[in-house]
């Protein structure tokens, strides 16, 4: 009987016993190549992919650089895409024939609360090359507990801004001291004891935030920062916002453009019954036009923002 190469011949065979019958395959198989072939490796991996930093205070950012190796014999070139806006980076666009790359990546744990897991995704020019993907973990601790919020906002009609107090403490309890406050011309800032002192200085702290009172309409993100006598927080930011608002209305109050060829409306309303008059809408930006129309005999406006510039745009 010839035989191909590379084929298999499977032959059974039964014995029968004093009880039941055994059933016996024998195999013959051809080399393993023809029937086994491995995929190629993809050139480009990652020496490590996963980084976990473990606790870390709110608000310290975490830094780590990966290391990616090319194994194979041309350059590729590299695009590093971050899955959230807190985490930047900084990476080699090209990575050599057998050499290396560095990708960094920044995590901001500002506004991180608890244990987080952040990924970037990598593409090359190479089209048989899957993404790779980048982890970074870390866990965020307080340093110091902020009621009502650490991130205190602000919000009043202008002229009407009235002051906040916070109350800080230590997540342990034990006292310490805020020897000094940094604040901003839009915020002012004073510390207040708020119990009876203790050894190493007091338990709670009112830190009362004073907006300046003559602030125009708009958004204002003044940071305040405790210095205290805290070895694992010796300086503690407060990341504040400053709302105010005028006598007029929008709504809504940000526009995302999704399609440059779709106008975007905005309906501008205000206190009381006495109408108004929309005298021009003027874009900042160059490439949107906006025209304003009276609605309900000029007690509300209709804006209708349009996008008249190029289609390949990207970015602000």
């Amino acid at each position: 009987m010839k035989r191909r190469p590379g084929r298999a011949i499977v032959a059974g065979l039964a014995i029968v016993g004093g009880l039941a019958p055994l059933a016996c395959l024998v195999a013959i198989v051809g080399p393993a190549s023809a029937i086994d072939t491995p995929s190629a490796t993809p050139p480009l991996a990652a020496v490590a992919d996963t980084y976990d930093a473990g606790r870390v205070p709110v608000g310290v950012p975490v830094t780590h650089t990966y290391e990616l190796r090319n194994t194979g014999s041309t350059a590729l070139q590299i695009h590093v895409q971050a899955t959230c806006g807190c985490t930047s980076t900084d990476y080699d666009k090209f990575v050599p024939p057998s050499g290396t790359g560095k990708v960094t990546a920044v995590l901001d744990t500002t506004h991180v609360r608890g244990r987080v897991s952040k990924t970037l995704h990598i593409t090359t020019n190479d089209t048989a090359q899957p993404p790779l993907t980048l982890t970074m973990i870390a866990e965020t601790i307080r340093l110091l507990d902020v009621l009502p919020s650490e991130t205190p906002v602000l919000r009043a009609p202008v002229g009407a801004l009235k002051p906040l107090v916070l109350t800080v403490t230590a997540p342990d309890g034990n006292p310490f001291a805020i020897v000094r406050v940094e604040d901003d011309p839009d915020l002012r800032a004073r510390v207040d004891p708020a119990d009876p002192p203790a050894k190493d200085g007091h338990r709670r702290y009112h830190v009362t935030l004073t907006p300046k009172p003559d602030l125009a309409v708009g958004t204002y993100t003044p940071t305040i920062t405790l210095v205290t006598t805290l070895a694992t927080v010796q300086r503690f930011p407060l990341q504040t916002t400053i709302v105010v608002s005028g006598p007029l209305t929008t709504l809504p109050s940000q526009l995302r453009v999704r399609s440059a060829t779709t106008p975007m409306h905005v309906r501008i309303t205000k206190a009381g019954a006495t109408p108004f008059t929309v005298v021009a809408a003027e874009p900042s930006d160059h490439d949107f036009t906006a025209t304003a129309t009276a609605a309900e005999d000029g007690h509300a406006w209709d804006v209708t923002l349009r996008y008249a510039g190029a289609a390949d745009r990207h970015g602000p």
